[in-house]
């Protein structure tokens, strides 16, 4: 019997491997066996405190944003009342120049 040299297996991404690498392995790799109910219940159950981080994250991030509008509201609440006095206060202060300068236009037209 001769020695078989491992050959060298090329992959996608430029790495490679030895055969003996996956001496171990090979017949894992290439038989193919249904899972059995303890293999699929351990993947379920790797899973669930994933997805509940994930679902709890997202339930916390959409009260944190809600309470973040509710603020922009208030600020912009208070924006808008801002303007309103604005506006009303420089109506009464052209109203009193308009008075002013009609009074003047009154003096000036008597004359």
């Amino acid at each position: 019997n001769r020695r078989k040299e491992p050959r060298q297996l090329a992959y996608p991404s430029g790495s490679s491997f030895n055969e003996k690498m996956l001496a171990g392995t090979e017949t894992v790799m290439l038989e193919k066996r249904p899972m059995n109910d303890t293999q699929i219940l351990t993947i379920a159950l790797a899973s669930v405190p994933t997805t509940l981080a994930v679902l709890v994250g997202i339930l916390i991030n959409n009260s944190r944003l809600g309470d973040l509008r509710a603020h922009m509201d208030t600020r912009f609440n208070d924006v808008d009342r801002r303007f309103e006095e604005m506006k009303d206060m420089w109506r009464s202060e052209l109203h009193r120049v308009e008075e002013v300068l009609d009074a003047r236009l009154k003096h000036l037209e008597e004359r």
